[in-house]
């Protein structure tokens, strides 16, 4: 039986529907229902039952939960491969990372991972440092303890032809989509359930961004679809909150970005994502440490 689809059951039952789980596995609800089915068929048994509400576990899913769960964690186990003894002798090669975010890319996103891979290489000490996409690969071309994370618009073609021979990436599986923000209280979001670019255009818009306007991530895929009122560019983080939940202003972040600052997220109608990828030395490949790292991010 496929490892997968006992990570497939185990995700619809912490769901509670086969709709959200087939929304998390990014799979077709149609073919996650298939599959549940085959292994029912197989095991002979009925893990699920169904109704309008959702879905419910039986006494013989219950079982089945609790033992592939068992399962489950084996197999992560042996996915953690500095646990064999061939691998400790790279325990103290690598001291020191440095992480580059260019294109406003927060770094709180990837806090659980680089705390994942902190865990197993507890002296490795990490920097997370904003820098423009260009200086950024620049510093990785010499640097062989450096990654740069890098945000690439849907419309730009042919970006890893142009990376020079001596860097490799690694292009996350998922795309980050963008949506439109503003603080709850803004009479002009109250029905909006989407919005197109177009008349994002025309809001009083206020970027938070590190770099320059032109390499700022936001910019640059409004900019696609024409000509946007930006009324501040902000560097500090709490000074843009501040701005964002005292007047009716307007900005951009993850669409999938949990909120704790009482803003309304509106997703947008027409195409508005990127691309991930994690960059590095090609050297980077003799390093255990250095690939356990990047093998974490890649799991965002």
């Amino acid at each position: 039986m496929n490892l997968d689809y006992y990570q497939y059951i185990a995700t619809t039952a912490e769901c509670g529907s086969i709709s959200k789980a087939a929304e998390k596995l990014h799979l077709r609800q149609q073919n996650l229902s298939g599959t549940i089915r085959k292994v029912e068929q197989y095991y002979g048994i009925t893990i699920f039952t169904r109704d309008i509400k959702g879905i419910t576990l039986t006494k013989d899913g219950e079982y089945f939960l609790k033992e592939i769960r068992q399962m489950l964690a084996i197999a992560d186990k042996l996915e953690q491969t500095h646990l064999y003894p061939s691998k400790r002798h790279y325990a103290n090669v690598v001291d020191h990372i440095t992480i580059y975010i260019p294109d406003m890319l927060s770094p709180g996103l990837w806090t659980q991972k680089i705390k994942e891979f902190n865990d197993i290489f507890p002296h490795v000490e990490i920097s997370i440092l904003y820098r423009p996409a260009k200086e950024a690969l620049q510093l990785a071309l010499h640097d062989k303890k450096a990654i740069v994370v890098l945000n690439v618009p849907f419309f730009v073609t042919n970006f890893l032809s142009k990376l020079p021979a001596t860097l490799i990436a690694t292009e996350l599986p998922q795309k980050t989509y963008y949506a439109a923000i503003t603080r709850k209280q803004n009479p002009e979001a109250n029905t909006l359930t989407k919005i197109s670019v177009n008349e994002l255009l025309k809001k009083k818009l206020v970027l938070c961004s590190n770099v320059s306007l032109e390499k700022n991530i936001f910019y640059r895929l409004l900019k696609y679809y024409g000509e946007p009122q930006i009324q501040y560019v902000i560097s500090n983080t709490f000074l843009y909150l501040n701005f964002m939940g005292t007047d009716n202003y307007w900005s951009l972040a993850r669409e999938t970005q949990s909120n704790p600052f009482e803003f309304k997220n509106i997703p947008l109608i027409e195409d508005f994502y990127a691309t991930v990828y994690i960059i590095r030395h090609i050297n980077t490949n003799d390093s255990f440490i250095m690939q356990t790292l990047i093998k974490k991010l890649s799991e965002l």
